[in-house]
């Protein structure tokens, strides 16, 4: 935790020195300033990667959305295979179309599927859906209601957990939805849009103004079932709508045909015959020359658009959802919950998330707690939304609030953050470090607390030596145990970055305080790119701490890839054929126990190693010299690294304690009544 730093709320800026607060304005026309000149940054470096980059090898979605997008497929194709069967054809258009084509499925920010259906299979299919599926009634909803988006999705959401995962049937006035989930929450929807045939001769600019018409009538009426009465009766009326021709266009019931001014009609030959392409595991009918529909959709479809990132739908959902259903989707406030792991860093989500899955297995109540930074027990430091976002990707439940009554509550730092909780207090070790001062083997990490879960016999012994009231378990290393089950192949992690060299690979581990080695070393590290391909891991506090953006930047100078600073860790540690780590980071443990076959080097920067245990040097070898780094490699590359030397490291620093046997003393803690009944029985745990 930084006893310095600066905070921002609204006009006042706020620096912190330990717990003493300063306060003091600042001039809102510079802030101005300030920002538009950001903007202008950002907007300069968006113009350059749009220059730079090819929009075509963008990475799919990943997290929430990509865990959407493959449950929506997965939906829409069971629908498409009903459309095949029953012989109606279809075509994809507008974004899902795109994305067939430029991406092979998703765009990596889309989050709806659209069809398109000529006139005589777009009203037999939507006939066939009033007869198979669930008939949402609409007849009441009117679209000049100020609140009618709100109770459009109110009346769709009341229909989903009436109709838990049925096909739900909804008729707009400008396409038709198929809906199927439990709520809001999980909905998923195929869109259908109608396609009409005009006269060869019509006028498109004739054509507009009678939408612009339609338009203005449709505003009059309101209702949605007489609307699409209205448009369903003006269609069967209009001479320039006909059964067949060499001219297509949406229909007046179609959305398209109102979001934007029409320049011109489409040719048949564009649609007909159509075509099949992949998109993602499938193949889908398409328009026959879908790259001249989306030209004229999209104009250079190829670029990239202003909106890169924005899943449209999937926002606007989350707005109008309602407000019992907002709590379930983003906040869970359970006051009645046992265990709690209270956040002051995102990184220690994945620290806990072994223990708190196999709590929730076993039916205990447990919550992460992730309160906001001004309410959050760290003093600021929370990174907050970064954490927000991991949990939602993750699809875990969290509460944004603490309860001070549970029966236990966990943290990774010191005693005080857990001042609002009145029960048994532990101590979650995340990390082993040489470092002699090292957060997690001292006193101030153990101190106060009932319990301290450390990582094995050295981290054992080094803090028992403080004689304190806390109980010492070793509870092994349970963050790396789902990743050890199924340990991804190293090849893999390479292709998916898109990583092709012949060249040995090493990893560097700098960490990010006041004693990393970027400045000492990173001359000698540019200097390997001639021999090795560097690929470098920066701590995230480099990527998030303002005052790290030069270590930053001399990162990306010194390397052929740098990693974000959320990459998984573990990944990182399987990349390289070696590793220097930074002999004050946990990394020179967490590397060569993550990756058995890495060859590890620890660099150090200072000249005085007095700082750190004798345990660093009997296992590993310790550059202090930058110019002597070269040659430490060569000679690994030639004798390799004590394979034995590691094992023995291994089992003195790390312990294979099973995961059920920490939720086990977990769970005989819960107890509130016996709380300082079990306090006692902690010293037969230790024996």
């Amino acid at each position: 935790m930084k006893l310095f730093y600066k905070e921002k709320q609204g006009n006042k800026r706020i620096i912190h020195i330990g717990k003493i607060k300063i306060s003091y304005k600042c001039n809102l026309k510079k802030v101005y300033q300030q920002k538009c000149i950001e903007c202008e940054e950002l907007r300069q470096n968006y113009e350059y990667l749009k220059r730079h980059s090819d929009i075509t090898k963008l990475r799919p979605a990943n997290g929430e959305l990509r865990l959407f997008q493959i449950a929506l497929l997965e939906y829409c194709n069971s629908l498409i295979k009903i459309i095949e069967e029953q012989h109606f054809q279809y075509f994809l258009i507008a974004g899902t179309l795109l994305g067939a084509v430029r991406h092979n499925g998703f765009i990596p920010w889309d989050d709806d599927f659209d069809i398109g259906m000529m006139r005589t299979d777009f009203e037999n299919f939507n006939q066939f859906c009033k007869e198979n599926f669930v008939n949402i009634d609409n007849s009441m909803l009117n679209i000049n209601d100020t609140n009618f988006i709100q109770k459009n999705y109110d009346l769709i959401d009341f229909y989903l957990k009436k109709y838990p995962n049925q096909i739900l049937y909804y008729r707009y006035w400008e396409h038709l939805q198929l809906f199927s989930g439990s709520s809001l929450k999980d909905l998923k929807n195929l869109d259908i849009f109608p396609f009409d045939y005009y006269k060869d001769d019509y006028d498109i600019n004739y054509h507009n103004s009678y939408l612009k018409e339609l338009r203005k009538k449709i505003q009059e009426i309101g209702n949605i079932s007489k609307i699409i009465q209205y448009l369903d009766n003006e269609r069967k009326t209009n001479n320039n709508i006909v059964i067949n021709s060499n001219t297509i266009l949406y229909g007046i019931d179609n959305t398209f045909s109102y979001t934007k001014e029409i320049k011109k009609f489409f040719n048949k030959k564009t649609f007909l015959p159509y075509t099949k392409v992949p998109f993602e595991n499938y193949k889908y009918f398409v328009p026959n020359d879908y790259s001249s529909y989306l030209n004229q959709e999209f104009g250079n479809y190829m670029c990239f658009p202003n909106d890169i990132g924005y899943s449209h739908h999937l926002d606007i959902r989350k707005q109008y959802t309602t407000n019992e259903e907002k709590k379930s989707v983003d906040v869970i406030s359970d006051k009645n919950s046992l265990i709690e792991f209270y956040l002051i860093d995102a990184f220690e989500i994945y620290h806990f998330l072994p223990i708190y899955n196999e709590l929730l297995n076993q039916g205990i109540n447990v919550r992460i707690v992730a309160e906001p930074c001004e309410i959050n027990s760290d003093g600021g430091w929370f990174d907050y939304n970064t954490a927000v976002k991991i949990l939602k990707e993750l699809n875990i439940d969290y509460s944004t609030k603490c309860n001070p009554n549970a029966a236990i509550a966990i943290t990774t730092q010191r005693v005080e953050i857990l001042n609002k909780y009145k029960n048994l207090k532990i101590n979650f070790s995340y990390g082993v470090g040489f470092s002699k001062n090292y957060f997690n083997n001292s006193r101030e990490s153990t101190d106060g607390f009932d319990i301290k879960f450390v990582h094995g016999d050295y981290q054992k012994n080094l803090i028992e030596k403080y004689n304190l009231s806390t109980q010492i378990i070793k509870f092994g290393y349970p963050k790396f145990d789902s990743f050890f089950n199924n340990t991804p192949d190293r090849n893999n992690l390479l292709k998916k970055l898109g990583i092709n060299t012949e060249k040995k690979i090493i990893t560097y581990f700098p960490t990010w305080d006041e004693d990393s080695s970027i400045s000492k070393f990173a001359l000698s590290i540019k200097e390997l790119k001639k021999n090795f391909y560097i690929i470098v891991k920066p701590h995230h506090c480099t990527f998030r701490i303002p005052e790290k953006k030069t270590d930053l930047e001399t990162l990306y100078q010194i390397s052929d890839f740098v990693l974000d600073g959320n990459y998984n860790f573990a990944e990182a540690a399987l990349l390289g054929d070696i590793a220097l780590c930074d002999i004050k980071s946990g990394a020179s443990c967490d590397v060569p126990y993550i990756n058995k076959n890495i060859a590890v080097i620890l660099l150090s920067s200072c000249y005085n190693l007095d700082r750190y245990s004798n345990i660093a040097s009997e296992y590993f070898d310790i550059v202090i010299n930058p110019s002597e780094l070269v040659q430490e490699i060569n000679k690994i590359l030639i004798n390799g690294f004590d394979k034995n030397k590691r094992e023995k490291f291994l089992k003195e620093v790390y312990d294979n304690t099973d995961i059920k046997h920490t939720t086990e003393i977990l769970i005989n803690l819960t107890d509130k009544k016996n709380i300082n009944e079990k306090i006692m029985r902690y010293d037969k745990w230790k024996k």
